[in-house]
């Protein structure tokens, strides 16, 4: 699903991965469709979210800025797989990220309550991951079923369909303050970082867009 959101599109992708007994083959061709999917979305710097039962433990240890330190368990075969796919596509595991006690990290329980694992998710890209003010399981749920909801709270503004005659200017003067200004060299760079240019007809628009998005979420 394509949403109209400012200043980039935003692509959802809704994902049910084959459970870790299934055939090796059988998971690796889930990923490549996947893979296409991306590849076919995703368009000079858009915004992707994908999120569901990806039936991986990705475990609790931190891994290259992609797992962080709130996840659960040990990692399995299907968990690396989540990490090589994140790993190619920059992509970070958000409800790794957010600081939740150890015994409400699950998604899933087992049918006789005695195994508890932590295997939904939600993936952004990591130039995106400011935008991601929370993202945690919600296992207080009653919404009858043996997954507990993941819910993620992120920052974002649709595109008006008509052109808006007001003129907006951001507040520039705010970069007068060394910890402002230093915030907002910091995340230019990380955006920059991050982006992938495919070609000289879109580096300028590409560029032109990293300062408007920084300069907006930093000044307003």
């Amino acid at each position: 699903m394509k949403l109209n959101t400012k200043p980039r599109k935003t692509i959802l992708i809704q994902v049910y991965a084959p459970t870790e007994d299934k055939e090796i083959w059988i998971k690796e061709e889930f990923y490549e469709n996947l893979s296409k999917a991306v590849r076919e979305n995703k368009k000079y710097g858009e915004r992707i979210i994908i999120c569901g039962d990806f039936n991986a433990k990705v475990g609790n240890e931190r891994e290259e800025g992609i797992i962080g330190p709130f996840g659960l368990g040990n990692r399995n075969e299907n968990g690396d797989l989540l990490v090589d796919f994140c790993r190619e596509f920059k992509l970070v595991v958000t409800n790794t990220w957010f600081e939740q006690k150890e015994s409400d990290r699950h998604t899933w329980i087992s049918p006789d309550g005695r195994t508890k694992n932590q295997i939904d998710y939600v993936l952004i890209n990591h130039r995106y991951r400011n935008s991601i003010t929370d993202s945690k399981s919600r296992p207080e749920a009653d919404c009858g079923s043996d997954h507990n909801p993941v819910v993620t709270s992120i920052i974002t503004r649709l595109k008006n369909t008509k052109k808006a005659r007001e003129t907006r200017k951001c507040n520039f003067k705010k970069l007068k303050e060394p910890p402002i200004r230093v915030k907002f060299q910091t995340l230019l760079n990380e955006k920059m970082q991050d982006s992938h240019y495919e070609n000289n007809k879109v580096i300028w628009e590409e560029f032109k867009s990293d300062i408007k998005e920084t300069i907006n979420e930093v000044c307003g």
